[in-house]
């Protein structure tokens, strides 16, 4: 007897991919009783969807063991697709085990795109640092119950994060929604922010060079260390923003409200 926990959370939309596979299998038994594993894999495929993500928990023959396998994969489907199937698979198995624990989950993102996407410096930090907290959390020795939800925060944090990146292959941003967007050190020189609302964006180290951010709202948004050098900031709120050590030469700052 023992804890199994499985869960797989469904593919986000239709997707496409011909060689994604990620396999994540931990397997215990006596003389090998722990594997805690977590891999993220992001793919980019065209025409034809054959996805994998499989995560595969398992502990056969003995006592006490611990199987974790944690499966994440960001599958970019680019174009149009003659086939879609992706697979998403979470499996957590216990056989002839006493007081084991196995926990297997599975996130895949599918991800339609019109284009190649190749993430830049920080978009892949991001995934990084989600991986990292990932298999830190899978080699906690946490129970399933307190694992869970925080995987489930982890995917819902590295959807966010994808779609944010999908969105900003368009450099033109005026009007729009980024309200307490993470863009941490993001490449954002030359954009269009006019009118935008990025009250509450961590924009910390960004680089925002000539950006166009005319009557943006930037109410507490975090500037600190950015590149503001030459942006357009007339008419913007920057009502309890942070800017310590932002660079702002040559900034037009006409009409702009700090404070």
């Amino acid at each position: 007897m023992g804890t199994l926990a499985v869960w797989a959370a469904p593919a986000m939309a239709a997707g496409s991919t011909t060689n994604g596979t990620n396999t994540v299998d931990a397997i215990t038994t006596t003389g090998s009783p722990t594997s805690q594993l977590f891999a993220l894999q992001v793919t980019s495929q065209r025409g034809q969807d054959n996805a994998q993500n499989t995560a595969w928990a398992y502990a056969h023959d003995c006592t006490g063991c611990r199987s974790v396998a944690v499966a994440f994969q960001v599958d970019f489907e680019v174009g149009p697709m003659s086939q879609s199937t992706p697979q998403n698979l979470g499996l957590a198995e216990n056989y002839q085990c006493t007081g084991c624990v196995s926990y297997a989950y599975a996130y895949q993102d599918v991800v339609p795109v019109a284009h190649p996407i190749t993430l830049n410096a920080p978009e892949q930090a991001q995934l990084n640092d989600i991986a990292s907290r990932a298999q830190q959390l899978a080699s906690s020795g946490q129970t399933p119950a307190q694992m869970d939800p925080v995987f489930k925060q982890l995917a819902a944090e590295l959807q966010t994060d994808v779609a944010n990146d999908v969105r900003l292959l368009n450099s033109n941003q005026a009007g729009t929604s980024w309200k307490g967007a993470q863009l941490p050190g993001f490449l954002l020189s030359g954009f269009n922010f006019a009118s935008a609302d990025l009250s509450n964006a961590n924009l910390e180290q960004a680089q925002l060079r000539g950006t166009n951010l005319s009557g943006a709202n930037l109410s507490g948004a975090h500037l600190s260390g950015a590149n503001l050098s030459g942006a357009n900031l007339s008419g913007a709120n920057l009502t309890g923003a942070n800017l310590s050590g932002a660079n702002l030469s040559g900034a037009n700052e006409r009409g702009a409200t700090f404070g």
